[in-house]
């Protein structure tokens, strides 16, 4: 049997040039991004590679209308993971738990739902090296394969099952250019793909009638980058292939746009503009709309610090007891999401 399950990989890093992404760039706690699933028949475009190509998703079409997913990043609390910093959260079923270093991004693993269960890889004994600065496409460094050694925890009927796995992560900045995502066009994108093999054995679990068997778990994704827009991913198409022999096999396309997608393009009454000046600020903030249902605004732990519903098309907001630092402004209509950054000083 196969079932669908959500499991990207989505890289911990951005950048401040969109073509090198450098430490200085790597994401942290309060970033946040809004995703609209895509129909999984798009190509997943593997042979546009090279410098200056074209990314050509204009006919595009929207899965469902049901609204987006968030994709937000968090200071880790789970024991699990001890040594990351950071855990990035994705609605929909997928935990990674990483740290950024002055040399590389690197991942201890995530927990997702495998068949309505959780499953937990922890990458204990060699993580995942899922960037290495700077990552350049054209940079003989921006492409290498990393040895990755760790667990999958997950149950066979109601007993927990600890299989031990091996692998190797391919990471690689494999094209610069345009991406066009249905009358949405983003310049200056980097991409970057990443092919994580995983193998090992289940035990024979004699208490339940189990023969054990070989696992392999093989995740692909494709993940385009835009420092205009977010430190996350604008666009993320990713396959996953998992095989256990304690649960059915997994078989799932995934592709995810941060901009709303419907056929011939995006929605018309799509927020077309959002504009905050001064920026940064210290007392007072204008924020224009086009058709906003809400505007909240995030501090860097995802706290709510301002919220306004049927916000009038012109706002200014009294900023003078904020803290300074970098917030998120949130604006909503009905069918669409947008971020924007807001820094007070």
């Amino acid at each position: 049997m196969k079932k669908t399950l959500l499991l990207l990989t989505i890289s911990a890093a951005s950048f401040a040039n969109a073509q090198s992404i450098t430490v200085e760039d790597t994401l942290r706690t309060g970033d946040k991004i809004f995703y609209f699933e895509a129909v999984t028949t798009a190509p997943n475009l593997d042979a546009t590679v090279g410098s200056n190509v074209t990314w050509d998703y204009s006919t595009l079409a929207s899965a469902n209308t049901n609204g987006a997913v968030k994709d937000s990043v968090i200071n880790n609390v789970n024991a699990d993971y001890p040594n990351a910093i950071y855990q990035e959260q994705f609605d929909g079923g997928i935990n990674v738990f990483f740290e950024n270093t002055p040399t590389e991004v690197t991942s201890y693993g995530f927990v997702f739902d495998f068949n309505g269960q959780n499953a937990t890889v922890k990458y204990g004994v060699d993580p995942m090296q899922s960037m290495v600065f700077p990552m350049t496409f054209g940079l003989a460094s921006s492409d290498y394969t990393d040895d990755i050694i760790g667990n999958l925890v997950t149950t066979a009927g109601a007993i927990p099952v600890d299989i031990a796995v091996v692998g190797t992560a391919t990471i690689k900045a494999d094209g610069n250019g345009t991406l066009i995502l249905g009358t949405t066009t983003f310049t200056n994108v980097i991409r970057i793909k990443t092919v994580e093999v995983l193998d090992g054995t289940v035990p024979a679990i004699p208490l339940v009638g189990f023969a054990g068997g070989p696992v392999n778990i093989t995740r692909t994704s494709y993940a385009y980058y835009s420092l205009s827009d977010s430190r996350l991913p604008v666009f993320l198409h990713g396959i996953l292939n998992a095989v256990v022999p304690t649960q059915p096999d997994v078989e799932q396309i995934n592709v995810w746009s941060s901009v709303s997608l419907a056929t011939g393009g995006i929605e018309a009454d799509k927020i077309v503009s959002t504009s905050i000046y001064p920026n940064p600020a210290s007392e007072l903030v204008t924020i224009e709309t086009n058709n906003a249902t809400s505007i909240n605004i995030f501090n860097t732990v995802g706290q709510v610090v301002y919220s306004n519903v049927n916000p009038l098309s012109i706002e200014s907001i009294n900023v003078s007891s904020f803290e300074t630092g970098i917030y998120i402004v949130e604006v909503k209509n009905n069918k669409t999401i947008t971020t924007e950054k807001l820094i007070i000083k």
